[in-house]
């Protein structure tokens, strides 16, 4: 019988890699994953002193960043207390202008305005009358004059009807509670109207953007006098 022919020689073994060698050979260069890794946390010690440093050498911002917070945290107990009225007693510096404008958004981005009632457009017509007088920054303007917007959307009628029914009844005989709310409604018809004064007297974007603003008004003011008449 013809000798067997030798074996082919087997192929050499392909070690597979073990969980711990997965991935072990690290590039040379490091990828999009290791580039967004997390740093790690700094110590809160080194932090701390940091700000502490910082603070003092800024005693001036310090003060008007505390009042900010300080001003933040009395609007959150007069809204949480339904007092909406209470804010023109609480934000009767400059410096709370910032204050007012955050509100104002928060206002406005939230769509609360049906929280709002006649004491708080009241309330804040005096403050943004203020504010488009005295402040240097567009932003605060723009932020004024867009809630000055809202506000006039959500009370015109009112005060226009108010004011046209009560003017027709003798003084005499209002009762207490339709006196009040036809002074309240007077007041904010005399603001609205300053208010459309310095808004065509008014210079820089933010008056020039708002020319719906200024129609509504002019029709508000034009249609209560009209009626009250």
């Amino acid at each position: 019988a013809a000798p067997a022919a030798p074996a082919a020689p087997a192929a050499p073994a392909v070690p597979r890699p073990t969980s711990g060698s997965l991935g072990a050979a690290a590039p040379s260069t490091p990828t999009a994953a290791t580039r967004l890794a997390p740093a790690p946390f700094a110590d809160p010690n080194v932090v701390r002193s940091d700000l502490d440093t910082i603070a003092a050498q800024h005693p001036q911002m310090m003060g008007v960043l505390r009042r900010r917070f300080e001003q933040t945290q009395r609007l959150k107990e007069l809204w949480a207390q339904g007092n909406l009225a209470g804010i023109s007693g609480l934000l009767t510096m400059p410096q709370d202008q910032a204050v007012l404008c955050d509100l104002a958004r928060s206002l406005m981005l939230k769509d609360l305005s049906s929280d709002l009632n006649l004491d708080a457009c009241s309330a804040f017509l005096p403050l943004l009358k203020e504010l488009l007088v005295t402040s240097k920054y567009e932003d605060f303007v723009a932020t004024a004059l867009e809630f000055t917007e809202l506000l006039l959307m959500e009370f015109g009628s009112l005060i226009s009807e108010t004011r046209e029914i009560c003017s027709k009844i003798p003084e005499r005989q209002l009762d207490p509670a339709r006196e009040q709310r036809f002074s309240k409604c007077n007041t904010c018809f005399n603001n609205f109207k300053e208010i459309h004064q310095l808004i065509l007297a008014g210079q820089g974007q933010p008056y020039r953007n708002c020319s719906k603003l200024t129609s509504s008004l002019k029709a508000f003011l034009q249609r209560s006098e009209r009626l009250a008449a």
